[in-house]
């Protein structure tokens, strides 16, 4: 399958590297990196070799970690030997490895371990992408799904003329589970949004599920992060999203664990205070593409710009054995949890 960047990197080097995958996937590029596509069971070096093969640009990030490693090297002289467009990433100043520094040494690079100038080397490196994949990475893929999509509706009509009796009985069995529901209802037997209480210095009451969720341990939904609060849009004036020093005081005074909730992977925080818990899901995060790394990592927004980078906001990470602040992307979406905009509000609802 073809893939349009291949990453070559050092694992020490993640964390910026995967900044760099987020904001080419958002622009709708297929990036292959090895932590997330190769798996347990296959030939690790054939995938590698597939990988550099299937992919019109080589990224490689370069560092005094990469350039001492001999994966890379052998990774460059596979590119070279397949004749692909190699573009360094400089993360230091580092002397390229010995091995591949003959191919390298004359091409252009993104100079991104100098601070003040990196924007710039970021908008040459998309220029250049452009010029090598084109512009219209995400438009075809958008027209294909639409094609798709109305092929399957078509099929699905051509369905129901040849069954239309099964669907007429079926139509009326959902008609009577609606009205069932409307009783159910109305009896007062809906289970709403709840609140939690953690004894939380602030007084900071929080809900008990996501917004869009159902129950506490539902995903719900993701949302890009925006100026306008979208906890007090879907739930009132009651509600909105946290701020970032309530998403550090639940952190700080609640003891975290990993769990798995009614076939939900996420994080149970219980109250040091008062020994209350609240579980949040690890629902991941939201691409152009596709949903990804769902049941591993959490991430939820809060309502704080980050003032030094107008491209990121504020929001609470998590994965197995690990939990924190940090900024993100504001293009990717990501889960909301909201917060009681007052105490008395939340107590009174």
């Amino acid at each position: 399958m073809a893939n349009d960047i291949f990453i070559s990197y050092s694992r020490t080097d993640s964390k910026v590297v995967e900044s760099f995958v987020e904001r080419l996937e958002s622009a709708g590029y297929k990036v292959w990196i090895d932590r997330t596509n190769v798996h347990p069971g296959k030939s690790y070096k054939s995938i590698i070799v597939q990988a550099i093969e299937d992919s019109t640009v080589i990224l490689f990030f370069s560092s005094k970690n990469s350039n001492a490693s001999r994966w890379t090297s052998k990774e460059i002289a596979i590119a070279v030997d397949r004749q692909k467009h190699i573009i360094p990433i400089k993360l230091d100043s580092s002397r390229y490895n010995q091995d591949v520094e003959f191919d390298l040494i004359n091409l252009d690079y993104v100079d991104y371990y100098s601070k003040s100038n990196r924007e710039h080397e970021i908008e040459k490196l998309i220029r250049t992408l452009k010029s090598n994949l084109g512009t219209h990475v995400v438009n075809p893929a958008q027209s294909m799904i639409q094609k798709e999509e109305f092929s399957r509706f078509r099929k699905f009509i051509n369905l129901i003329m040849k069954n239309r009796l099964k669907f007429s009985m079926a139509i009326l069995s959902l008609i009577l589970l609606g009205v069932l529901l409307f009783f159910y209802i109305l009896n007062g037997k809906s289970d709403g949004p709840q609140i939690v209480d953690l004894g939380l210095p602030s007084g900071t009451i929080w809900c008990d599920r996501n917004l869009g969720a159902n129950n506490p341990y539902e995903k719900g939904e993701l949302y890009p992060w925006g100026f306008v609060d979208q906890a007090t849009r879907e739930m009132g004036d009651e509600w909105s999203m946290p701020t970032k020093s309530q998403l550090e005081e639940i952190i700080t005074y609640c003891n975290w664990k990993w769990i798995r909730l009614k076939g939900t992977f996420g994080m149970l925080g219980t109250s040091k205070k008062n020994g209350k818990t609240i579980f949040l899901p690890a629902a991941g995060r939201t691409t152009i593409r596709k949903t990804i790394e769902h049941n591993t990592y959490g991430f939820y927004w809060s309502c704080e710009e980050n003032q030094n980078n107008k491209d990121t906001a504020y929001n609470l990470k998590f994965f197995s054995d690990s939990i924190y602040v940090d900024d993100g992307y504001v293009y990717l979406c990501r889960s909301i949890r909201p917060v009681a905009s007052s105490p008395m509000s939340a107590i009174a609802k």
